[in-house]
Protein backbone atom coordinates (compact mmCIF):
# COMPACT_ATOMS: atom_id res chain seq x y z
CA UNK A 1 0.00 0.00 0.00
CA UNK A 2 2.95 2.81 0.83
CA UNK A 3 4.78 1.54 -2.43
CA UNK A 4 1.57 2.27 -4.16
CA UNK A 5 0.94 5.25 -2.24
CA UNK A 6 5.09 6.51 -3.55
CA UNK A 7 4.38 5.82 -6.92
CA UNK A 8 1.24 7.89 -7.31
CA UNK A 9 2.35 10.81 -5.21
CA UNK A 10 5.80 10.93 -7.64
CA UNK A 11 3.32 10.14 -10.90
CA UNK A 12 1.11 13.65 -9.36
CA UNK A 13 4.58 15.52 -9.15
CA UNK A 14 5.37 14.93 -12.87
CA UNK A 15 2.28 16.66 -13.46
CA UNK A 16 2.73 19.75 -11.32
CA UNK A 17 3.98 23.05 -12.91
CA UNK A 18 6.56 24.54 -11.16
CA UNK A 19 6.67 27.38 -8.79
CA UNK A 20 8.89 30.61 -8.30
CA UNK A 21 11.55 30.57 -6.02
CA UNK A 22 11.28 31.71 -2.28
CA UNK A 23 13.56 33.41 -0.47
CA UNK A 24 16.30 32.55 2.31
CA UNK A 25 15.00 33.23 5.90
CA UNK A 26 17.67 35.60 8.09
CA UNK A 27 20.05 34.04 9.88
CA UNK A 28 18.36 35.13 13.32
CA UNK A 29 15.52 32.98 11.71
CA UNK A 30 17.37 29.93 10.80
CA UNK A 31 19.20 30.54 14.37
CA UNK A 32 16.09 30.54 16.00
CA UNK A 33 13.96 27.20 14.42
CA UNK A 34 17.39 26.00 14.74
CA UNK A 35 17.64 26.35 18.61
CA UNK A 36 13.54 25.78 18.79
CA UNK A 37 14.88 21.87 17.07
CA UNK A 38 17.38 21.47 19.52
CA UNK A 39 15.39 22.12 22.40
CA UNK A 40 12.65 19.39 21.15
CA UNK A 41 15.71 16.87 20.78
CA UNK A 42 16.30 17.58 24.50
CA UNK A 43 12.24 16.20 25.22
CA UNK A 44 12.71 13.75 22.84
CA UNK A 45 15.81 12.10 24.45
CA UNK A 46 14.93 12.69 28.19
CA UNK A 47 11.44 10.67 27.36
CA UNK A 48 13.38 8.04 25.86
CA UNK A 49 15.90 7.65 28.90
CA UNK A 50 12.54 7.57 31.30
CA UNK A 51 11.96 3.94 32.40
CA UNK A 52 8.36 4.29 33.68
CA UNK A 53 7.67 6.55 30.52
CA UNK A 54 8.80 3.52 28.22
CA UNK A 55 6.66 1.18 30.14
CA UNK A 56 3.34 3.09 28.93
CA UNK A 57 4.39 1.05 25.37
CA UNK A 58 4.74 -2.53 24.32
CA UNK A 59 8.16 -4.50 25.11
CA UNK A 60 8.97 -4.07 21.37
CA UNK A 61 8.26 -0.33 21.09
CA UNK A 62 9.92 0.29 24.58
CA UNK A 63 13.11 -1.40 22.82
CA UNK A 64 13.08 0.72 19.87
CA UNK A 65 12.69 3.72 22.04
CA UNK A 66 15.73 2.95 24.24
CA UNK A 67 17.77 2.63 20.78
CA UNK A 68 16.69 6.05 20.28
CA UNK A 69 17.48 7.15 24.05
CA UNK A 70 21.10 5.31 23.48
CA UNK A 71 21.63 8.12 20.72
CA UNK A 72 23.36 11.62 21.56
CA UNK A 73 21.26 13.93 20.30
CA UNK A 74 23.08 17.08 21.49
CA UNK A 75 25.68 17.11 18.89
CA UNK A 76 24.27 17.34 15.46
CA UNK A 77 26.81 17.23 12.50
CA UNK A 78 24.85 19.14 10.22
CA UNK A 79 21.28 20.70 9.68
CA UNK A 80 19.55 21.54 6.42
CA UNK A 81 16.33 24.19 6.48
CA UNK A 82 13.54 22.49 3.96
CA UNK A 83 11.75 25.70 3.02
CA UNK A 84 8.14 24.20 1.56
CA UNK A 85 6.46 25.23 -1.53
CA UNK A 86 3.06 25.73 -2.35
CA UNK A 87 3.16 22.72 -5.07
CA UNK A 88 3.32 20.29 -2.19
CA UNK A 89 0.23 20.91 -0.70
CA UNK A 90 -2.11 20.13 -3.97
CA UNK A 91 0.08 17.29 -4.68
CA UNK A 92 -0.32 15.60 -1.25
CA UNK A 93 -3.74 16.45 -1.20
CA UNK A 94 -4.26 14.93 -4.63
CA UNK A 95 -2.69 11.82 -3.98
CA UNK A 96 -5.61 11.23 -0.88
CA UNK A 97 -8.31 11.87 -3.25
CA UNK A 98 -9.25 14.90 -1.65
CA UNK A 99 -10.68 17.70 -3.63
CA UNK A 100 -9.38 20.77 -2.13
CA UNK A 101 -11.57 22.83 -3.32
CA UNK A 102 -14.56 20.91 -2.27
CA UNK A 103 -13.08 21.46 1.63
CA UNK A 104 -14.45 23.75 4.18
CA UNK A 105 -12.22 26.74 4.94
CA UNK A 106 -11.63 25.24 8.59
CA UNK A 107 -10.61 21.46 6.90
CA UNK A 108 -8.33 22.82 4.08
CA UNK A 109 -6.57 25.04 6.97
CA UNK A 110 -6.36 21.87 9.51
CA UNK A 111 -4.95 19.49 6.51
CA UNK A 112 -2.75 22.22 5.33
CA UNK A 113 -1.23 23.04 8.60
CA UNK A 114 -1.11 19.13 9.47
CA UNK A 115 1.17 17.98 5.94
CA UNK A 116 4.39 19.10 6.70
CA UNK A 117 4.59 16.62 10.42
CA UNK A 118 2.81 14.29 8.44
CA UNK A 119 6.08 13.91 5.94
CA UNK A 120 7.88 11.96 8.65
CA UNK A 121 5.58 9.17 7.98
CA UNK A 122 6.95 8.94 4.27
CA UNK A 123 10.48 8.98 5.61
CA UNK A 124 9.92 6.08 8.55
CA UNK A 125 8.38 3.21 6.35
CA UNK A 126 10.76 0.21 7.88
CA UNK A 127 8.48 -2.87 8.87
CA UNK A 128 10.10 -2.61 12.52
CA UNK A 129 8.74 -1.21 15.50
CA UNK A 130 10.70 2.05 14.55
CA UNK A 131 8.24 4.30 12.93
CA UNK A 132 6.04 3.55 16.47
CA UNK A 133 8.71 4.37 18.90
CA UNK A 134 9.27 7.85 16.85
CA UNK A 135 5.85 8.41 17.34
CA UNK A 136 6.11 7.68 20.62
CA UNK A 137 8.56 10.19 21.21
CA UNK A 138 7.23 12.84 18.62
CA UNK A 139 7.63 16.48 20.26
CA UNK A 140 6.18 19.66 19.71
CA UNK A 141 6.10 23.03 21.08
CA UNK A 142 5.20 26.17 20.29
CA UNK A 143 7.09 29.64 19.44
CA UNK A 144 5.03 32.61 20.32
CA UNK A 145 7.06 35.39 18.79
CA UNK A 146 9.22 34.85 15.21
CA UNK A 147 10.50 36.72 12.26
CA UNK A 148 8.75 38.67 10.08
CA UNK A 149 10.65 36.27 7.15
CA UNK A 150 9.81 33.17 9.79
CA UNK A 151 8.39 30.81 6.65
CA UNK A 152 4.64 29.78 6.86
CA UNK A 153 5.60 25.95 6.15
CA UNK A 154 9.26 24.69 6.83
CA UNK A 155 11.13 21.42 7.55
CA UNK A 156 14.59 20.84 10.00
CA UNK A 157 16.35 18.07 8.78
CA UNK A 158 19.30 17.26 11.68
CA UNK A 159 21.93 14.71 10.91
CA UNK A 160 23.68 12.72 13.50
CA UNK A 161 26.38 10.73 13.36
CA UNK A 162 24.40 7.88 15.35
CA UNK A 163 21.95 5.43 13.64
CA UNK A 164 18.62 8.06 13.29
CA UNK A 165 18.73 11.54 12.01
CA UNK A 166 15.82 14.08 13.28
CA UNK A 167 13.16 16.02 11.38
CA UNK A 168 11.22 18.66 13.02
CA UNK A 169 8.06 20.76 10.82
CA UNK A 170 6.90 24.26 11.68
CA UNK A 171 3.87 26.00 10.57
CA UNK A 172 2.87 29.56 11.10
CA UNK A 173 -0.19 30.52 12.58
CA UNK A 174 -2.54 33.11 11.90
CA UNK A 175 -1.87 34.53 15.00
CA UNK A 176 1.32 34.99 13.91
CA UNK A 177 3.12 31.71 16.41
CA UNK A 178 4.93 28.91 15.16
CA UNK A 179 4.22 25.57 16.38
CA UNK A 180 6.90 22.46 15.81
CA UNK A 181 6.74 19.10 15.57
CA UNK A 182 9.85 16.88 15.80
CA UNK A 183 10.33 13.13 15.23
CA UNK A 184 13.00 10.89 14.90
CA UNK A 185 13.33 9.50 11.43
CA UNK A 186 15.62 6.61 9.64
CA UNK A 187 19.16 7.29 9.11
CA UNK A 188 19.49 9.86 5.64
CA UNK A 189 15.58 9.72 5.16
CA UNK A 190 14.98 12.76 3.52
CA UNK A 191 18.33 11.91 1.11
CA UNK A 192 16.35 8.84 0.44
CA UNK A 193 12.87 10.01 -0.34
CA UNK A 194 14.79 13.02 -2.54
CA UNK A 195 16.76 10.50 -4.51
CA UNK A 196 13.42 8.74 -5.19
CA UNK A 197 11.74 11.24 -6.15
CA UNK A 198 15.09 12.68 -8.72
CA UNK A 199 14.78 9.10 -9.94
CA UNK A 200 11.49 9.92 -11.16
CA UNK A 201 13.14 13.67 -12.55
CA UNK A 202 11.59 15.68 -10.06
CA UNK A 203 13.92 17.79 -8.73
CA UNK A 204 14.32 19.01 -5.03
CA UNK A 205 14.07 22.27 -6.07
CA UNK A 206 10.34 21.40 -6.73
CA UNK A 207 8.50 21.28 -3.64
CA UNK A 208 11.38 23.03 -1.80
CA UNK A 209 13.80 25.70 -1.11
CA UNK A 210 16.53 24.04 0.93
CA UNK A 211 19.38 26.04 2.73
CA UNK A 212 22.30 24.75 5.17
CA UNK A 213 22.03 26.26 8.65
CA UNK A 214 25.66 27.22 9.71
CA UNK A 215 25.74 25.00 13.69
CA UNK A 216 27.89 27.63 15.30
CA UNK A 217 27.09 30.80 13.42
Amino acid sequence: MRKRAALFLIFLLMAQPLCSLAEAPGADTQRLLLSSTLSLCKIMDACADDPEYLKLYPANVQEAMDLIGRQDWASPKAARLYVIKERLFSVYLSASSVDEAALSAPARKKLREAIPSSLTGLINTEQTAFPSAAGALRCGGVLPQVPADTPEWCLIYLTFDGSYDALCSFVRTDGGCVSAYLSAVQKDGIGRLLNQLKRAFIREQDIFEAYDIQMNP
